[in-house]
């Protein structure tokens, strides 16, 4: 209660009620309009206002209306807020401190066997925060610098959406409460709580620093006149509870037993329809839960018959509809490895095969299940496929606008998968065969710089360590070491260098091998000049020499002519003619295997070129004339620029 000013007497002296006039004040708050206030209890029992907070509606407005409240005064509603503070996280549980403060509210306000005083009932829990500054409330500044005070205090928050109201408090200062606009999320409170807490001791807002910072929580409860008035008398005694702080305020202006009950009505029908929505929802999910189970059911059937699809193929493409059948699960890796394996079979069979295999598309399927599908049996199979797709060196339209296999292999991130399956999978010989077979492959084009950058090098020399005594492991990793010199750091090619010249004299009966070892001596004597000057060593020509005429292999004779052709001009170079080297040619030229015979022509052509002034070259016209023309015929543009300026040394 506020009691009279006078003049006379100081604003603070005049704010102090004691105990003693307590009958006066009460007295003099029923004879005027009410307003609700704080009060505070002094050590020495006394009691001290503290300033207006939230005024509480207009009970008494005229004579008939409080002829009238007194007359339904027992059964007229009110919504009593009743303000408890809320010490930091985790230390407080707001739902105990709230069952605490109704079961006070409930002893203070009378006994519910009374007909004619409702019980209490609790309507719901507010969290909200207040922060005070110092100032007062209706300051013109502060009004001036609204637009500043939003936007600092949404700062403040952080990233909870607010609502805010400005409130008086006690000792010169006023109160900003905060609290989030989605009030149901206890989450967004406690987060809110926790922003506040780590910044307000630094904090400003409109250039005021924050005082103090208090968390607060709201219970609004049902009762009548009586009980507020029982309720407010048991505060101003200080015997509700210790720390809440109740304000009243008049919700209703008129009966509320018509209105609870149509609000009791509207809350069953809300709970109704609530409950009707989650049953409706349980059913759509039990529905959705069994179309999906059919569809894995289906779709598992449909695998097994791809599976068997594949298998009774038996390595034969009969109809080119089959292809799309058998990818019709790219999802599945089950699917993927079986297809991917049949298409290895059938690719097996010949150039033809390959072909067809890659203008039905099978080059996207294959890149697509390596990318996305990293279990053994899929890189396998695609390992395995790829290693075939890299012999295929004639034009192919496999899109619109590639027509070259390794090309778009590597277009569509085909190339990269490689390093992966050979990393993943170190421990099986016979993928890391295929790996390494099919980099190999894929480096002898621009490839080479992506397998170099995924890290293609050092898992092809940590293959080769793991397996030492493999013939065919060391090979392919030769093989791949080839491609991939030109992308290689000087250490890694001095690495090189080492490796192949300490194959070469253990390996004289392993011509694959041996021939893999030329071939990286010759592309490694266009990188690096050790590798120049260790060509051109006697002991190297001879053992070239002696492989050539020992034996046949197609691997073995592309190798030595690529090491050949990367001799220096000078006495080593020029000496091949005196060692036969244009007979070889000839014969060479004659029968190759087309997967290494593109490279072994350009290599020949280039030989053939340098010595066009000797004798020798003239003489093996009638020789050379006829298998330049079939390399012509084979591998068109590629080699064409080569073999016309050898056969422009016949004119």
């Amino acid at each position: 209660a506020i009691p009279s000013r006078r003049g006379d007497v100081p604003e603070e002296l005049n704010n102090r009620i004691t105990v003693d006039s307590f009958l006066r004040y009460m007295s003099f708050k029923l004879r005027n309009k009410t307003k609700t206030g704080v009060c505070d209890r002094t050590e020495e029992g006394s009691q001290e206002y503290v300033g207006e907070l939230i005024p509480s509606g207009k009970v008494y407005q005229q004579k008939k209306d409080r002829k009238e409240v007194k007359r339904v005064g027992k059964r007229k509603r009110y919504m009593i807020r009743v303000e408890f503070a809320v010490p930091p996280p985790p230390q407080c549980v707001v739902e105990d401190l709230q069952d605490e403060l109704f079961e006070a509210l409930f002893e203070v306000a009378g006994s519910s066997g009374d007909p004619e005083i409702f019980e209490l009932k609790v309507f719901d829990v507010l969290p909200a925060v207040c922060v005070y500054f110092r100032g007062l409330l209706l300051d013109t500044r502060r009004l001036l610098q609204q637009q500043q005070w939003d936007e600092d205090l949404r700062a403040l928050c952080g990233d909870v959406s607010i609502a805010y109201a400005f409130e008086n408090a006690a000792n010169g200062c006023f109160r900003v409460r905060i609290k989030p606009r989605n009030e149901d999320n206890m989450g967004h409170c406690f987060l809110l709580r926790k922003t506040l807490s780590s910044v307000w001791r630094t904090a400003t807002c409109a250039g005021l620093p924050i005082v103090k910072l208090e968390f607060y929580c709201h219970i609004r409860v049902a009762c009548n006149m009586q009980q507020q008035q029982h309720i407010e008398k048991a505060h101003r005694l200080g015997t509700l509870h210790p720390i809440a702080k109740p304000y009243f305020c008049q919700l209703y202006s008129e009966d509320q037993t018509k209105v609870m009950d149509e609000q009791d009505k509207k809350d069953a029908e809300e709970r109704e329809r609530k409950a009707a929505e989650a049953e409706r929802q349980k059913k759509l999910a039990a529905e959705a839960t069994k179309a999906q189970q059919e569809q894995l059911a289906a779709e598992q059937q449909l695998k097994e018959q791809v599976i068997k699809k594949c298998q009774d193929m038996d390595g034969k493409l009969e109809k080119d509809e089959d292809i799309a059948y058998i990818f019709q699960l790219p999802h599945q890796p089950e699917t993927m490895a079986a297809a991917l394996g049949f298409c290895t079979e059938f690719g097996k069979g010949g150039m033809a095969n390959l072909q067809r295999l890659a203008e039905l598309g099978v080059v996207e399927y294959l890149c697509k299940a390596m990318t996305q599908h990293k279990q053994e049996d899929v890189a396998l199979a695609g390992c395995s496929l790829t290693a075939l797709f890299t012999t295929v060196t004639t034009k192919v339209q496999v899109t619109s606008d590639i027509d070259d296999v390794r090309k778009a292999i590597m277009k569509m991130g085909g190339a990269a998968p490689l390093v992966d399956a050979l990393r993943d999978y170190l421990g099986s010989q016979v993928l890391v065969l295929a790996a390494l077979t099919a980099i190999g492959g894929m480096a002898s084009m621009e490839a080479r710089t992506s397998l170099a950058q995924k890290g293609a090098i050092p898992q092809v020399f940590a293959a080769m360590e793991k397996y030492p005594d493999d013939k065919e492991v060391a090979a392919s990793g030769i093989y791949s070491l080839r491609g991939l010199a030109q992308r290689a750091s000087p250490e890694e090619q001095a690495k090189m260098l080492e490796v192949s010249t300490n194959f070469i004299p253990t390996n004289a009966d392993e011509p694959v091998l041996l021939g893999r070892c030329y071939g990286l001596l010759g592309r490694l004597a266009t990188l690096m000049d050790d590798a120049k000057k260790k060509i051109q060593s006697p002991g190297v020509l001879n053992g070239v020499d002696a492989a050539m005429k020992k034996h046949q292999d197609p691997v073995l004779k592309s190798g030595a002519v690529a090491l050949l052709a990367a001799l220096p001009d000078g006495d080593a170079f020029s000496g091949l003619v005196e060692r036969g080297i244009v007979g070889t040619l000839a014969g060479v030229l004659q029968k190759f295997d087309p997967k290494e015979g593109q490279q072994l022509v350009l290599n020949a052509c280039s030989i053939l070129e340098r010595l066009k002034d000797t004798e020798a070259v003239q003489k093996a016209r009638a020789d050379l004339e006829v298998p330049l023309k079939g390399a012509l015929s084979a591998y068109g543009d590629a080699v064409k620029e080569k073999v016309e300026a050898v056969m422009a040394i016949f004119k």
